[in-house]
């Protein structure tokens, strides 16, 4: 660990056990509110918006604390830590109107005045006749709650008023629900007065026809309930244990999503997240859902490691490459000044804490220091053979796919190039790519990581389409280096188009198919059954959660499908690349 980062380290831990001591004592309301905000200020910067506003939020309520406290006449008398933590936490928990509402592609919000902002749908939650309008309990003291004259606010009104404003909020879909029959004898309950009013209006408004018998879904409340399994029955249901006691299945046919299309165009890495993993790329770039942050605090090591895990590994790698491969200008520098420059940043790691000191961190970074400098030496002799300028460009067009029914739509594609060369006598590419993820499962061999193949294979195609000349790509990494050797232009456009109709049919539908089994299943040797489910256990680890829950098993794919989608995007990478010795 590095000196600085234990100082600060040992700085925390003293103000830690200070602040135990002092937190500890009892206090009275105005040594209790210094002590909060001292506290504040010794462990947080007011350096983003939200930790400002935050700040002046406990602020607030300490100051209102106080004076609640000042009222109560109790000023001068100590008060525990624990009065303290339960006013502050209740407050700091209420809703308020000064609270977060737009947080993400789906909100959870009550109905509050000023937030009629427009939706694609809108859902309204328990619309019960007993929960919507709210009603008031009044105090005896409250005049207004007795004898109302006009002008005065009314909760009911409001809420009428709010209704209103949701309904005009909604741009695609509005859905109510309410508990349609009691839980204890099963009879019929009404909605809320609100929705009632709005069906009748719908019954009145088209009187020659039973809108609301079309509009209306009554969902039983036990999941083993015969009409969620009946085929008649516009129900569904996700309880398969049920389904299977019952004799029946649940359909495995995934319907297919309303028709998108983006409003960017598609980008590189667009494209290559659909190779790695189709059902995830439907979840971040179509629904806007991030991939779940699996890491907690309880994952974190109590103790510390000699060897670097494989982030940590990449992210050494990462850091020499970019100062020292990915700058052009180096490219005329000898390998004796650069792999002095590289041993000085060994040497830097050692200082700081990075690498272990003395022996045991020269051999530690022996490993780095021997393949990155391997790297440099490829990467300088292939730039030295190739007469073309390196000139970054982006390759700009429009595409376009067809959907199930023949539907022909345009996809605008922009694909960044930013290690094209071309040479204008010759007519022909090159492209020199260095990553800092490994190309090979193990050193001298074959067995190739398709998923870090993926960024280079769909950037080798946008080299050809954009400069349409035949370009070799070359990826080097730390372990493995690959090269992909030059095609026809047809041929690029043919193995292009094939992955953007897949990334549009992955748009719209949860796709049965996975890097690793497309690979296992378009192998001219067939795989086993056992291989085939070892190798969608490593598809499932790799994907954030998604594909587990339409896939959670190799029985749930289709794999004639899958074969079928992986000899389209995945036969062309695998027969397109090289080992280079």
């Amino acid at each position: 660990m590095g000196a600085e980062l234990l100082g600060s380290l040992s700085r925390f831990v003293n103000s830690l056990e200070q602040w135990r001591q002092n937190l500890q004592q009892n206090q009275t309301a105005s040594q209790w509110v210094e002590a909060l905000l001292a506290l504040w200020q010794d462990f947080f910067v007011l350096d983003a918006e939200e930790v400002e506003r935050l700040y002046k939020r406990i602020s607030e309520y300490l100051q209102h604390w106080q004076e609640v406290v000042t009222q109560a006449a109790m000023a001068d008398e100590p008060i525990a830590i624990e009065l303290v933590q339960s006013a502050l936490l209740e407050q700091l928990d209420s809703p308020s109107l000064s609270s977060r509402f737009i947080t993400g592609a789906i909100n959870f919000a009550t109905l509050m005045p000023m937030r009629a902002v427009p939706f694609k749908q809108i859902w309204l939650l328990g619309m019960n006749d007993d929960a919507y309008p709210r009603k008031r309990s009044f105090n005896d003291f409250d005049l207004i709650g007795y004898n109302y004259r006009p002008g005065d606010r009314s909760r009911r009104d409001d809420d009428r008023y709010l209704f209103l404003e949701a309904l005009l909020s909604a741009r695609e879909k509005l859905v109510i629900s309410w508990h349609g029959r009691s839980i204890k004898d099963d009879t019929e309950q009404p909605p809320s007065v609100l929705v009632a009013q709005l069906r009748d209006y719908i019954a009145k408004a088209w009187p020659t026809k039973d809108w609301l018998q079309e509009l209306t879904t009554q969902y039983p409340l036990q999941p083993f309930s015969d009409h969620y399994f009946a085929n008649d029955k516009p129900l569904y249901t996700y309880a398969r244990e049920w389904a299977s006691a019952k004799g029946n299945a649940l359909p495995t046919e995934t319907a297919t999503l309303p028709l998108w299309l983006p409003e960017r165009p598609v980008s590189g890495a667009d494209l290559v997240n659909v190779l790695k993993s189709p059902i995830d790329s439907l979840y971040q770039q179509r629904l806007l859902v991030p991939q779940p942050q699996t890491q907690t605090m309880g994952d974190i090591p109590s103790t510390e490691s000699f060897t670097l895990d494989g982030l940590q590994n990449w992210h050494l790698h990462s850091e020499v490459l970019k100062a020292h491969v990915h700058n052009y200008s180096d490219a005329q520098q000898s390998l004796a000044t650069t792999s002095q420059q590289m041993q000085e940043q060994m040497d830097t790691w050692q200082r700081d804490g990075t690498l272990l000191a003395g022996t045991a961190g020269q051999i530690q970074a022996g490993t780095y220091f021997d393949s990155l400098v391997e790297i440099y030496e490829v990467w300088q002799q292939l730039h030295q053979q190739c007469h073309g300028q390196i000139v970054p460009v982006t390759y700009t067009a429009v595409h376009s796919v067809q959907d199930k029914a023949g539907q022909e739509y345009a996809i605008p594609v922009e694909i960044d190039l930013g290690h094209l060369q071309l040479d204008q006598h010759s007519q022909t590419g090159q492209q020199v790519i260095v990553q800092a993820s490994k190309a090979l499962e193990k050193a001298n061999t074959k067995n190739i990581r398709w998923r870090n193949l993926c960024a280079a294979w769909v950037e080798h195609l946008g080299a050809h389409l954009y400069s349409q000349m035949p370009v070799t790509s070359y990826l080097l990494t730390p372990q493995g280096q690959l090269c992909l050797p030059p095609m026809a232009i047809d041929q690029a456009e043919t193995y292009f188009a094939n992955i953007l109709t897949v990334w549009h049919m992955a748009m719209h539908e949860p796709l049965p198919l996975s890097l690793q089994l497309g690979i296992k299943l378009i192998a001219e040797k067939a795989a086993t059954d056992a291989v085939l489910a070892t190798t969608f256990d490593k598809d499932l680890d790799y994907s954030g959660h998604y594909l587990s829950r339409h896939f959670p098993h190799l029985l749930d794919m289709d794999l004639d499908r899958c074969r079928a989608l992986a000899n389209l995007v995945y036969t062309p990478l695998r027969d397109g690349v090289e080992v280079m010795s």
